[in-house]
């Protein structure tokens, strides 16, 4: 009896011609992908998501609920927020609006540079302000009020501040002030303009 004859084998066969004629007819029904087989303009694919994009139901402005906290922020974070800020003698909207600005308020997020957390900690950054776990939460907003805290305390200036926060000390120190990057720059002006949201 040749190998391909086992009961076993030719199962194993058969299931392999059934996925191969699935994958055939997938291939046959399904629109093409390939922008090199499609006469459909760059433009108009744009445009298209373009449309999505609008048509896609938009965030709500900040606003407080009831008892005072933020809609759109769980309620154990806002707490973690007061606590943190009163520690380090922060007002809490503006490590709010850090926070917004750094992460959008999602605990996992990870920059391109490595940047961790809420605050978005780096790992060398969160070695020295004695942060164990910068993916945690209460940890992250505890190093993030500290080291904003200190650098306020630093430049006594919110803007020379904020710069610090997101190009470094160094680059503040080199440049006295705000460096002349446009991502930093970005950066202070939408802090800024949460802080005043936040405030209201």
């Amino acid at each position: 009896m040749r190998i391909e004859e086992l009961p076993t084998v030719q199962r194993i066969l058969n299931r392999i011609r059934d996925i191969e004629s699935l994958q055939n007819r997938f291939v046959k029904e399904s629109p093409v992908q390939n922008r090199q087989q499609t006469s459909e303009p760059f433009d108009s694919i744009l445009k298209i998501e373009g449309e999505k994009s609008a048509s896609a139901p938009k965030m709500e402005p900040w606003r407080k609920d009831s008892r005072g906290n933020w809609e759109g922020i769980e309620p154990t974070l806002t707490e973690i927020i007061r606590k943190e800020s009163e520690k380090n003698h922060l007002d809490p909207s503006l490590v709010q609006s850090v926070i917004k600005a750094e992460s959008g308020f999602k605990t996992d997020a990870i920059s391109p540079k490595g940047a961790i957390g809420l605050m978005q900690l780096m790992p060398s950054t969160a070695n020295l302000l004695g942060v164990d776990d910068p993916s945690d939460p209460a940890e992250n907003v505890a190093g993030g009020t500290k080291f904003l805290s200190d650098l306020l305390n630093k430049y006594k200036n919110l803007d020379h501040a904020l710069a610090a926060y997101n190009a470094g000390p160094k680059a503040v120190d080199h440049y006295g002030g705000i460096p002349p990057y446009k991502e930093t720059r970005k950066y202070v002006e939408k802090v800024k303009k949460f802080y005043r949201d936040f405030s209201e």
